[in-house]
């Protein structure tokens, strides 16, 4: 099995890095995240990664996926305190309608790097 390596960063935290170098930094989700809605994993061998919330488990947990390593048909239960959220909300998965992998991953990739901007705005302001 094939295992990631994450660095750490200097500080009292010792904030994880993802393989990628990329830090992401939020509040968090606060209360629970709705269906169709752009998270990022905190924690975890996914950390780092851009996910999408296809259910909500219970008070507690959610079910995520991003259309590739972790298929529709195989999505992640994932506690919602390792999840940031994006503030983008797929339609399709929001009105209760079904959506393949190949559009969870365009989704993605297009929501997501909104989504980066976005922040990158806010924390040069």
């Amino acid at each position: 099995m094939r295992r990631l390596a994450c660095r750490r960063l200097d500080g009292p935290a010792g904030a994880l890095l993802s393989p990628s170098g990329r830090r992401r930094r939020g509040a968090g989700v606060t209360g629970t995240p709705q269906p169709g809605q752009l998270v990022y994993s905190r924690a975890g061998r996914d950390a780092g990664l851009a996910l999408v919330v296809l259910a909500v488990s219970d008070a507690r947990h959610v079910l995520v996926t991003d259309g590739r390593l972790r298929p529709g048909s195989r999505p992640k239960r994932k506690n919602v305190r390792h999840l940031d959220a994006a503030g983008a909300v797929h339609p399709g998965l929001a009105a209760g309608q079904a959506a393949t992998d190949a559009e969870l991953r365009h989704w993605i990739a297009t929501a997501g790097a909104r989504a980066s901007a976005d922040r990158s705005r806010e924390g040069q302001a």
